[in-house]
């Protein structure tokens, strides 16, 4: 696990460590028993009682640099900034020499938005402390902030030679060179990060980024499954998965992660309109394939019919009821799938609804209201849609597909599994590649 320094913990020790060494060879005074007291509260999280030490140490000897700096520190914790930058200003003019110091006052100065005096109080303490992984690494972070990305990267190289093993700081460093350009370092280096930090999910998704946009799509995807193994609410990780699956013309499973996306982000806009452009695009496949299907058909021989004799038929009011309704659901559902492609989500889910209340004995119907509801995070009422499209079609592998997802997201792992098995089984080979894919994704 990567070890973070914790900036103000590491000046009060440093701080001690040497008022501890200047006083060996003399008892020590009052001011800095008094400073020892208040180092001791600080230790125990007695903050207010350690404030008021160092206070007294600092009046009893007023140029006492340590005391100051470590008045900073228990200030910052109790969130009285302005007083905390004072004291850390105080500290460094009376201790020029102190990177410590100069570290703590560039936390005081950020805090008040002054990042120029903030940089040049980190170039300070880095010249003062050649070896200071912290700061140059915070000095790194601060420089590219600024712009100057050229000098960031440098900052971020030192802090590497300084501690190679330091798997945040190649994070850093590679999404800086990836912005620059050079790829292929980048790589390198969100690898290293994956390799001393396996339990961190972003360097998965980056690099699956960086894949990605190299157009290998496939190992983009590998990426992004493992970013989500190990965070499953990474939306931005749905997110570019669906884009890379997209890439791989796998729209089915890139439409599951643009929703599973905006599950858990919905403002996510973007996820919504890549979402509705593949669902335009899969309406429309489907359409073609089943204009396809009609002119493929076999055409029966003509027969001659054997004459019948003539009766007057009868009304058949209730079978016309049913092909006026079904006529009526197409209507709504075609009228649906133009409002969500504009936007229009709440408008779409109207008309989804009144397609399946026109055509209640519709799978498709039931299905595709089943999806509108979930998008919307309304997931009670979308599994209920879900299984009614599933008992009027027990082999509706996209149903039972997609169900497991929101199972899935709703905390039941082992339904989604139960459903994409049995997709598995179902013959459906689109179905099955994705539930496959869902399977390996959301173990």
């Amino acid at each position: 696990m990567q070890t973070h320094f914790s900036p103000a913990a590491l000046a009060l020790v440093l701080c001690l460590s040497g008022s501890a060494r200047a006083q060996s060879a003399l008892p020590p005074d009052a001011a800095t028993l008094q400073f020892q007291a208040g180092a001791a509260a600080y230790k125990n999280g007695r903050i207010d009682v350690a404030a008021a030490d160092f206070r007294d140490a600092i009046r009893l000897r007023p140029s006492y640099a340590e005391a100051h700096n470590a008045l900073g520190i228990a200030l910052e914790r109790q969130g009285q900034r302005a007083e905390s930058l004072t004291e850390f200003q105080r500290t460094v003019q009376l201790s020029p020499d102190n990177a410590d110091a100069r570290y703590n006052f560039r936390v005081a100065l950020s805090r008040q938005k002054r990042a120029a005096e903030a940089v040049a109080q980190l170039q300070a303490a880095v010249k003062l402390r050649p070896g200071f992984i912290p700061a140059h690494y915070m000095l790194g972070r601060m420089l590219e902030a600024a712009g100057k990305r050229s000098e960031a990267i440098a900052e971020y190289r030192e802090t590497l030679r300084l501690r190679p093993d330091y798997a945040a700081v190649h994070y850093t460093l590679a999404n800086a060179l990836d912005d620059s350009g050079s790829h292929d370092e980048a790589i390198t280096h969100y690898r290293t990060s994956i390799n001393l930090d396996p339990t961190n999910a972003d360097p998965h998704n980056a690099l699956g980024n960086v894949l990605d946009t190299q157009g290998k799509h496939a190992e983009a995807v590998a990426e992004y499954a493992a970013a989500l193994k190990l965070r499953p609410g990474f939306a931005l990780a749905h997110y570019n998965m669906a884009v890379a699956l997209d890439g791989l013309d796998r729209r089915d499973e890139a439409i599951a992660g643009f929703r599973a996306a905006l599950r858990f982000s919905p403002s996510l806009t973007i996820a919504r309109t890549y979402l509705n452009k593949d669902l335009a695009k899969q309406a429309k496949a489907r359409n073609a394939a089943a204009r396809q299907a009609r002119v493929l058909k076999p055409v029966r021989p003509l027969v001659k019919p054997t004459p019948k004799p003539i009766i007057a038929a009868k009304p058949k009011p209730i079978i016309a009821a049913k092909q006026a309704n079904t006529a009526a659901a197409a209507v709504h559902l075609q009228l649906a799938q133009r409002l969500d492609e504009q936007g229009c989500q709440a408008a779409a889910l109207e008309e989804y609804h009144k397609a399946a209340a026109a055509a209640p004995a519709s799978p498709e119907a039931h299905y595709r209201l089943a999806n509108a509801l979930d998008d919307q995070s309304k997931h009670a009422p979308a599994i209920a849609e879900f299984h009614a499209a599933i008992r009027l079609r027990p082999s509706y592998a996209a149903a039972w597909s997609d169900l497991g997802v929101t199972l899935y997201l709703m905390g039941n792992k082992a339904e989604a599994h139960q459903n994409w098995h049995r997709v598995l089984r179902m013959g459906n080979p689109v179905e099955a590649q994705k539930a496959a894919v869902l399977l390996r994704t959301y173990p």
